[in-house]
């Protein structure tokens, strides 16, 4: 490509060059020939400027497009810029608002506490990125895991965790991998009403008890089951199923098998140390379900595993996991795999990090509650409600105002999102509207944002 220069303040005049090669030809005609000069040097010379006369105009043309042209590059590159950092910061404020489990964190919106996502996980997992990623060398290739390699390193936390039993060992069947602890239900339930046909398998389920067991057994399994709120209802010829949630949600206690089941489920969803510091070693379970969503926090990964000690409802259940979904994602899989690796590898830094960050939680709450109490000689005049901390272990704070509407009294006066107590216990209990159950799992900027709702709402009633 020929390279065109711009002309300097050096460059001559275009007509003082054609002057110039009209003089220079006539010279030179007049020396070799009068006729042949003047017209050589005339066309000669007036060819020449006029050539140097387009390429000085071409040249100034061309500069004055260059110089609009970067000029444009340059306007619309300060636009393009202004447009990603102002995307950025908009991806950035919804995600960490969506992350937070809060809409905003000023005191113009409401604090959502209701879900049950452990968010907590957020900044941990954010550090540590490399820990879950999906590659599995350093050539980009993606891996499709084998099922029984992340067996086992569950198998190596389980032991590690309860130093009491671990699930290769003391149970005779492989690890049931579903999609979460809900899909795993499903399969246990549909297990146990297909090895007994014909009948109507009553299930007592102790209160408060996880809010969504009600509506799944409504859905799926409405003609082969029956929910039994008094255990005075049962008999001896009832084929009874008794669902545990242990540690129990909302209230993170540890609880154990009320009646002689037939069937006895497990929910053990929860069953880590930064939710409930004692350990519980279960021999009296059918089965247990388990989740890496409370363990590790890895949104949308779907994992659970369930262990099960009766060979033909492990079978059935393995079946219904393949006939629904046709087993799990390789991602989810393969996600999980390294999650379970990380932390096998960093046990005691792992648990050591959340058990503080849980700790210290309980700690401002069991503070901010202490405000609540009656006659507590902490507010003058008693002027706060009567606010009762039920629990003061596990993921969620779960509380009792007596008298009073609670769900709506941290909706309206506190302007907390909670999930009231009707949910948690049978539709014809007249004092749940009396609970409220708040998210303890939060992102460290929706916690802080609780605490100071809170504490405003005791100075003023201090001044």
């Amino acid at each position: 490509m020929t390279d065109i220069s711009i002309p300097t303040k050096d460059s001559k005049d275009p007509q003082t060059v054609v002057n110039s090669g009209v003089n220079s030809g006539v010279n030179s005609g007049v020396n070799s020939g009068v006729n042949s000069g003047v017209n050589s040097g005339v066309n000669s010379g007036v060819s020449s400027g006029v050539n140097i006369k387009h390429q000085h105009q071409y040249q100034s043309s061309h500069s004055k497009k260059s110089t609009r042209s970067s000029k444009r590059k340059r306007r619309t590159g300060r636009k393009y810029r202004r447009g990603i950092s102002s995307a950025k910061s908009s991806y950035y404020r919804h995600k960490n608002a969506a992350n937070v489990g809060v809409i905003y964190t000023d005191k113009s919106k409401r604090l959502d506490m209701s879900l049950g996502n452990p968010y907590i996980f957020n900044d941990y997992w954010h550090h540590h990125q490399g820990s879950i990623s999906y590659r599995s060398d350093n050539q980009g290739d993606y891996q499709i895991l084998d099922p029984l390699i992340l067996a086992k390193e569950i198998d190596l936390l389980q032991a590690k965790l309860n130093c009491t039993y671990s699930p290769v060992k003391d149970y005779p069947n492989p690890m049931i991998m579903g999609l979460g602890s809900t899909q795993l239900f499903n399969a246990a339930i549909h297990a146990i009403t297909t090895l007994n046909p014909g009948i109507k398998c009553k299930i007592y389920i102790p209160s408060p008890q996880y809010l969504f067991y009600r509506s799944i057994l409504h859905h799926n399994f409405k003609s082969s089951t029956i929910i039994v709120n008094n255990p005075a209802d049962l008999t001896s010829k009832d084929v009874c199923i008794e669902l545990v949630t242990s540690p129990n949600n909302p209230t993170g206690t540890r609880e154990n098998k009320q009646i002689f089941a037939d069937y006895t489920i497990y929910d053990r969803v929860y069953d880590y140390p930064m939710y409930n510091s004692t350990s519980q070693s279960v021999t009296d379970d059918t089965v247990s379900l388990f989740s890496c969503s409370y363990l590790m926090g890895l949104a949308g990964s779907r994992f659970g595993y369930a262990l099960c000690r009766d060979v033909d409802i492990s079978q059935l259940m393995s079946e219904y996991i393949v006939n629904s979904t046709f087993g799990l994602s390789s991602d989810a899989l393969l996600r999980c795999y390294r999650g379970y690796q990380h932390i096998n590898h960093n046990f005691e830094q792992y648990f050591e990090y959340f058990n503080v960050k849980m700790a210290r939680r309980w700690y401002l709450v069991e503070r901010i509650f202490e405000h609540f109490e009656p006659d507590n000689g902490l507010v003058p005049d008693n002027s706060l409600p009567n606010i009762k901390l039920i629990n003061h272990e596990g993921g969620y704070i779960y509380l009792y105002m007596e008298g009073v509407d609670a769900y709506q009294y941290f909706k309206k006066v506190v302007d907390i999102e909670g999930v009231a107590g009707s949910h948690f216990y049978p539709p014809d209990d007249e004092d749940s509207y009396q609970y409220v159950r708040l998210n303890l799992m939060l992102n460290d900027r929706s916690f802080k944002c609780f605490v100071i709702r809170m504490t405003e709402l005791i100075s003023s009633q201090e001044h």
